[in-house]
């Protein structure tokens, strides 16, 4: 190891670790790790074999935290380390690095390496609350560290070095850097990533033997083959039986090596697109006369025009206007081209079809757009500035939130004509609520966390688990639209929307003054 290069890993550990977030992310996985753990009288199980629990004796107890951990830690963790290059652009100490003679490799051979260590220290917090939790139930007292341990080590470690990694090339691929590779690791994580981990690393082996092992306890679990990893219901309290283990052999370690592939080709990929901080300048903007170019700035003037006329009646409104064109400002002519084709479907397609697919994919379009709501001023230097002037808090972010709301309902402005004309009431009425909701969810998030990934991040997932699988107490919006009223969903989704909106503003009000 070059001394530029433990240089390099030296400063890098230190910053980090001195970071607020740090020792707030330690705590925050060491509650997750009770999570993992329910109690044995509890009606719902992390991991289920067969049906079936293990005691929490250290066997048990180490399988348990590492079937969670090859589910979960891709997701959480990637989002953990993300941006550790972008910070250096932010701090403005990218352009010093770039004129010290530490090489693209080392640069980013540090970067992965402390990713690593700050997300292995997570997993030895995990590690220490899971024998925390086995003394605690007191199933077992007979502590064994190694059975806990080393399925961590084959099986975790791995991932750790392909998800910093992959972070890493992220980071240095321009269209993935920001918010758009954000929602994109969410829906690659949703749809392969789990999979692939599970079935790929060779932690389904030990899940096979554990069945062959519970077979030959209760024969009747035959043909059984089913594996719950994480949150289920049983209804009732879950059976028992004893696992003592399985030993490390070689089969294990093998398996986990294609983890390991994958990380050392996103590190070679990263340090092949990695710029160096060469195109740090902002790009000067280009002009484009073509006509799809000319068409939307037509049909924009228009559109202003319009809007102009019904929001000229009071300041308020015309606030407002002026949130929305600061929201849509410098956006992409595809995103735009993206709103007039969902709108066009909406109009189109049949009625279960507009609301299961096309009005919760307008949403979601919106994402990005939505994600800096709480923080623009901060974003643009400005909060300082406006800290200076004599304005209501309360107006600025009623008015933002109201023009989050407004541009939800125009990217689904054929959905609603279409619910009025037809007399959907109930569902139009949805349709305002949820968008409402969506906004004040941007507003608080960004305003809490002072940052736009956690809305980037949060909403998708919210996204996916409600309107697009239909789970009725995750469903803002309501895709099963009686089912909803039935569960009086739009009723607690208004009452959330206004306590989102409660806490970003109070928020927001804490933030202008220690500016």
């Amino acid at each position: 190891m070059s001394n530029v290069l433990f240089a390099s890993i030296k400063a890098d550990f230190k910053q980090r670790i001195r970071q607020s977030s740090f020792p707030v992310t330690l705590l925050v996985m060491a509650l997750l790790a009770v999570l993992f753990f329910p109690a044995p009288t509890s009606e719902y199980q992390t991991l289920l074999i067969n049906g079936y629990r293990g005691i929490y004796n250290s066997a048990w107890v180490g399988l348990c935290l590492v079937s969670l951990n090859v589910v979960f830690l891709p997701i959480i963790c990637f989002y953990l380390v993300k941006n550790t290059v972008n910070n250096d652009r932010l701090l403005l100490v990218s352009e010093l690095i770039a004129a010290t003679p530490v090489s693209k490799t080392s640069y980013l051979a540090a970067k992965w390496l402390v990713s690593v260590a700050i997300l292995s220290s997570v997993v030895i917090a995990m590690i220490a609350i899971s024998v925390f939790m086995q003394l605690y139930f007191g199933e077992s007292y007979q502590v064994n560290l190694w059975q806990i341990v080393w399925p961590q080590l084959v099986f975790v470690l791995p991932l750790l070095f392909a998800i910093s990694a992959i972070a890493l090339l992220f980071e240095t691929i321009p269209w993935l850097r920001g918010g758009l590779g954000n929602v994109a690791y969410f829906f690659i994580w949703v749809t392969s990533i789990a999979q692939l981990i599970t079935s790929g690393s060779g932690i389904a082996k030990i899940h096979d033997q554990v069945q062959q092992d519970l077979y030959q306890i209760h024969p009747h679990t035959k043909g059984d083959n089913s594996v719950s990893v994480g949150a289920s219901s049983t209804g009732e309290i879950t059976p028992t039986f004893v696992w003592d283990g399985i030993a490390l052999s070689s089969d294990f370690i093998v398996g986990a090596l294609p983890i390991l592939a994958i990380g050392i080709v996103a590190f070679t990929l990263a340090v092949t697109f990695f710029d160096r901080f060469a195109n740090t300048a902002v790009s000067s903007s280009k002009t484009s006369s073509s006509f799809i170019d000319n068409k939307l700035t037509a049909i924009g003037s228009l559109a202003d025009k319009l809007l102009l006329s019904l929001t000229n009646f009071s300041s308020f409104t015309r606030q407002m206007r002026l949130e929305l064109l600061l929201m849509l400002k410098g956006l992409s002519k595809y995103w735009y081209l993206a709103i007039i084709g969902v709108n066009i479907a909406q109009v189109a397609v049949p009625m279960t079809t507009l609301n299961t697919v096309v009005i919760p994919l307008s949403w979601l379009l919106c994402v990005l757009v939505l994600s800096p709501i709480g923080i623009r001023s901060r974003l643009a230097n400005t909060q300082a500035l406006m800290g200076y002037c004599d304005f209501s808090i309360q107006r600025q972010a009623l008015s933002v939130v109201s023009a989050a709301t407004l541009l939800l309902l125009l990217t689904t402005s054929g959905a609603l004509v279409r619910m009025l004309v037809t007399g959907e009431w109930l569902i139009a009425l949805q349709m305002l609520i949820a968008t409402s909701f969506i906004s004040a969810l941007a507003f608080a998030l960004s305003s809490l966390t002072k940052t736009t990934r956690t809305f980037e991040v949060i909403y998708p997932a919210l996204w996916y688990v409600g309107p697009a699988h239909a789970m009725v107490y995750f469903d803002y919006f309501g895709v099963k639209s009686s089912a909803s009223w039935q569960a009086k969903m739009p009723i607690y989704t208004l009452v959330a929307a206004v306590l989102l909106f409660a806490v970003g503003l109070l928020k927001s009000r804490r933030n202008y003054a220690v500016s």
